[in-house]
């Protein structure tokens, strides 16, 4: 799907999910798909059909006040399905290693 300011959608229609992801930022699909996905596990109900359309806007970040619970909760299901608890302690390790910082400082 190619629409600005569209990132991604999601949606059950007669119980069947669709995700749609937008190709404007290539390096970005499969988080957006993973994300798409949330909402998808989110509407746990498929007798009920509803859409969601993510867009692009300028007040984009995590941290923003005016970011839903079910944006946040669609990024948090992304970012755990494509970087794996031990995927992080791994790369968490090596940055230690690699600057030379004792566990005592930075993590457990």
């Amino acid at each position: 799907v190619r629409v600005d300011p569209l990132d991604g959608a999601s949606a059950y229609f007669d119980g069947v999910p669709f995700a749609f992801v937008s190709a404007r930022f290539p390096p970005r699909m499969l988080f957006t798909l993973a994300h798409e996905c949330g909402h998808l596990v989110a509407h746990h109900n498929p007798t009920e059909s509803f859409a969601v359309i993510d867009e692009t806007t300028d007040e984009e970040g995590p941290s923003n006040p005016k970011r839903t619970n079910e944006e946040r909760y669609a990024n948090a299901f992304a970012s755990a399905l494509l970087m794996p608890r031990a995927s992080v302690g791994i790369a968490r390790k090596k940055v230690r290693e690699m600057a030379k910082i004792t566990q005592d400082v930075v993590g457990g």
